[in-house]
């Protein structure tokens, strides 16, 4: 490969880098940044629009139901369920979600937010298909990317006063359960 980027941050020992493949170049994953978290978060609004949209042009719903659900995202930006630890980022994160679909789509989302300044016009069909197309490449965003979110969502619980500072470490031991337990999945079928 080629054009790889520099090393985005220190090396675990047991954690490859998160990278991936675009265009035949090796896009290293940095951590995120204050940019880049607001990047996610509007792009977690954008996506739950795009879907609402998708599903009247399917027909799936009708134009009241369209605008219900355009109405709904509307009141959960206003309270911006989009940010750390609220409804619609929980929604989309990895580990958190009760659907799978969505937190693929979350973790595709925050890869696309942070390395869309390294790759400018990037898009987060690309990121997917970078990561799709290479178990290996999955296992490693996961292992590198998800920890932040925790972390950003740990930050806002004890920031808020919801959850005692002391628990912050339950919270990421409970990432790192999940980490390992994915970890040791079975790689999918080529």
């Amino acid at each position: 490969m080629t054009n790889v980027d520099a090393p985005a941050d220190a090396p675990d020992a047991d954690v490859p880098p998160a990278e991936f493949t675009h265009a035949g170049r090796v896009v290293r994953l940095g951590p995120s940044t204050d940019a880049t978290r607001t990047r996610y978060e509007r792009a977690l609004l954008d996506a739950e629009e795009r879907d609402a949209r998708a599903t009247f042009e399917a027909g799936r719903i009708t134009r009241d139901e369209l605008l219900a659900r355009l109405l709904r995202l509307e009141g959960q930006a206003a309270r911006r369920e989009h940010a750390p630890g609220g409804a619609l980022w929980r929604d989309y994160c990895p580990g958190l979600s009760e659907s799978v679909d969505k937190a693929a789509a979350g973790l595709v989302l925050y890869v696309w937010s942070v390395a869309v300044d390294r790759v400018p016009g990037l898009t987060p069909a690309d990121v997917r298909a970078g990561i799709e197309n290479d178990p290996a490449a999955v296992r490693a965003v996961v292992r590198r990317m998800f920890p932040e979110l925790l972390d950003q969502l740990a930050d806002h619980l004890v920031d808020a006063g919801t959850m005692p500072a002391a628990e912050r470490a339950a919270l990421v031991a409970l990432g790192d359960q999940s980490l390992a337990a994915y970890a040791h999945r079975p790689a999918p079928a080529a």
